[in-house]
């Protein structure tokens, strides 16, 4: 199992270059390294995260409540997943 994080400037915001390297990441995970599984989370103020991994194939899995302490308060996780199986059919995005 592997786990995808990601950070973007705002200047190239939509211009797909996250969605891009996210599904390259997938593809190199499940096919080269052989995970099984990758997820990815959010903050839930954070939908345009939430868009880049629906649309690279991920699911949404649900949300962590209270797990991470940020900026002095603790706050909720979107959690999104893609196991090998339901991904790598669909990579002929």
């Amino acid at each position: 199992m592997g786990s995808i994080g990601f950070a973007v400037r705002w200047s190239p915001w939509g211009s797909g270059y996250a969605g891009a390297a996210l599904e390259a990441l997938l593809g190199y995970a499940f096919t080269t390294v052989g995970l099984h599984r990758v997820w990815a989370g959010h903050e839930p103020d954070n939908v345009a995260s939430g868009r880049v991994l629906k649309r690279s194939g991920m699911y949404l899995e649900g949300t962590r409540r209270q797990d991470v302490f940020l900026r002095g308060a603790w706050g909720d996780t979107i959690v999104y997943a893609a196991p090998a199986p339901e991904w790598l059919p669909d990579t002929a995005r």
